[in-house]
């Protein structure tokens, strides 16, 4: 019998009893944080249990932690290998991707550490994946992910006409192979440049139509194959691929009669609200009109709507042309669709009779060269990896170099680097929380946590922490700011999270028998022998430096010596002290130094 096994029964009642706790004190910090916390955010508390341990309820209801998670202010930048394991990647992986690897790349100072790192992880081909490959083999071995290696053609034609059950089958390869990554791959950026890109062409695919049927190919074709590239080279791909088609309904798009592409690409994709100049002025009326007009207004959206008229899909959906019966699901130009007539966008007047798709193609090279566009792009990226408010001085260096790497295969890494090298960088920190995803993927790294994502038992605790995978229904993504993830809900949430991993409650009935979809070997982890070598270990293990309050250090070593002084040395053997060691480690989860990036 495995150590989580043995003492589950014990370690339930103990989460059900905290979890009343938790509930009630999250809903008294939330009066005293207003809008930060919101009151009516505050769960139920569960039904408690009989013969819970003593201290129990305190080991996951650790109000000590909240005024800390709640306070968002610039502090004092912890060093650099810190910074960079929990901002440019899902955290720490003991062994093999942890703090010491960071002070151990070459340079004299961690500025030519971070240079020697970030150049590493931005050619992510070069990297080595022994783990993730081996993960990979497993998964394909046992046949969980068998959209994984089709075409976008194959995936279409074996799962688009099967009645609908299988037509999410390669959304949840995605889903699986995105959380191996996460947690196993080395090339830590580009996972979270992949994520990035994700979330900027933002497509809800999970409503059992075309985006989930050709999900694999959008997310290796489209989405990874241009994460580091060029951006009017990702247009492009973005727009011609079935899932953003049918997401957007261009495939529908006769003469420019759907305009949702064409609005979503100026507001969304491309050059962003904040450069839209409203419904009053005219195209002539914009400022810099017609050789740099500095932004976009409705009829710039109407003329583009017209220019993407006819780009639809080989769907077999319109028997009056030879090309669409071929039901492939693949990109196609309908001639007999498109809007022959001129059109003016941004400026740029286009002549009547367009070869092929020339005009739509015309508008996503206007956009990608707008400066407007790179500000957008630029400022999105700093608050991804710095700071909720980035600041103007580096939108514009960073917007700069976007535009002067126009045409290089390489324009969004040289950007990214100029970004990560700055100062603003280097110097900024606790003005970012983590989203669910990078502090779910964090906890499951740093503690070498046995995860097999091809179980629907992590997503049913995962979803839980709302933002479950390419599941956002409006075209923006989800949000990327503290105040939207910061509520009794969401800390909760997190909470049971880090409990239910700890204590190995992420299992799952299959094939008659209980499996263990995620399990911490905890006791052959924990460092040292006295409860204060033990706390400090896990600690430094997870967090890279030594709690900044002491008064939290001091609430680990309460919990874990149950009133025994720190130089205590435990016995490890009893199931008593190893339920307490998983509820401490599970608190550093909890801690406001794991919670900011």
């Amino acid at each position: 019998m495995s150590d989580v096994t043995s003492h589950k029964t014990l370690d339930r009642r103990a989460l059900l009893k905290g979890a009343a706790l938790t509930a009630a004190s999250l809903a008294a910090v939330a009066a005293r944080h207003g809008s930060a916390l919101a009151q009516d955010d505050a769960p139920e508390a569960p039904a408690t249990g009989p013969d819970v341990p003593a201290g129990a309820a305190e080991e996951s209801g650790p109000t000590i932690f909240l005024d800390s998670i709640t306070n968002l202010t610039p502090q004092t930048p912890p060093e650099m290998a810190v910074i960079v394991l929990n901002r440019l990647a899902y955290g720490p992986r003991p062994g093999a991707f942890d703090y010491s690897s960071f002070r151990a790349m070459p340079g004299a100072t961690d500025a030519d550490k971070l240079v020697a790192w970030v150049d590493w992880q931005l050619n992510p081909t070069a990297i080595p994946e022994p783990e993730f490959d081996s993960v990979l083999a497993r998964l394909q071995t046992a046949n969980v992910i068998p959209s994984y290696p089709k075409t976008q053609t194959q995936q279409w034609v074996d799962y688009m006409n099967t009645g609908g059950a299988d037509r999410t089958r390669p959304l949840e390869d995605v889903r699986t192979l995105t959380v191996a990554r996460a947690v196993f791959s080395r090339r830590q950026l580009y996972e979270m440049m992949v994520e990035f890109w994700h979330n900027h062409f933002t497509i809800y695919a999970w409503d059992y139509s075309y985006a989930s049927t050709t999900w694999m190919a959008y997310d290796r074709d489209v989405i990874r194959a241009n994460a580091l590239g060029n951006f009017r080279t990702f247009l492009e791909a973005v727009a011609k691929s079935p899932a953003m088609l049918f997401y957007m309904d261009n495939y529908l798009n006769d003469q420019g009669s759907n305009e949702n592409w064409a609005r979503e690409l100026f507001e969304v994709y491309g050059m962003g609200a904040e450069n839209y100049l409203g419904s009053a002025l005219q195209q002539s009326q914009v400022p810099g009109y017609p050789t740099a007009p500095t932004g976009y207004v409705d009829a710039d959206v109407y003329e583009a709507a017209r220019a993407f008229a006819g780009w639809r899909v080989r769907d077999g959906m319109w028997p009056y042309d030879a090309q669409v019966q071929l039901d492939n699901g693949t990109y196609y130009f309908y001639p007999d669709w498109r809007d022959r007539f001129q059109k003016t966008v941004l400026g740029q007047f286009m002549t009547a009779d367009p070869a092929s798709d020339a005009h739509g193609r015309q508008v996503l090279d206007l956009i990608a060269a707008h400066p407007g566009t790179a500000r957008f792009i630029c400022r999105k990226l700093i608050r991804r990896f710095i700071t909720d408010t980035p600041g103007e001085a580096l939108v514009e260096s960073a917007a700069a170099v976007f535009i002067a790497n126009a045409a290089a295969p390489n324009q969004i890494a040289l950007t990214l680097r100029h970004i990560l090298l700055s100062d603003d960088f280097k110097t900024t920190w606790g003005m970012k929380f983590k989203r669910p995803f990078e502090y779910a993927m964090g906890i499951l790294r740093s503690t070498l946590a046995a995860t097999y994502p091809e179980f629907d038992a992590l997503y049913w605790n995962y979803d839980d922490l709302n933002q479950p995978m390419f599941a956002w229904r409006p075209p923006n993504g989800y949000p990327d700011v503290a105040s939207a993830w910061i509520n009794t809900n969401g800390l909760l949430t997190r909470w049971n999270f880090a409990n239910r991993t700890m204590l190995g409650y992420i299992d799952q009935w299959v094939n008659g028998a209980t499996v263990n979809v995620v399990e911490v070997d905890i006791i052959g982890q924990t460092p040292g022998n006295t409860i204060a070598e033990m706390v400090d270990g896990w600690v430094l293990k997870v967090l890279g430096r030594p709690l900044s309050n002491s008064a939290h250090r001091d609430e680990l070593l309460r919990i874990l010596g149950n009133g025994a002084a720190p130089n205590t040395v435990p016995n490890k053997n009893t199931n008593e002290f190893r339920a307490r060691l998983r509820h401490t480690v599970a608190l550093i989860y909890m801690t406001s130094e794991w919670q900011w990036r």
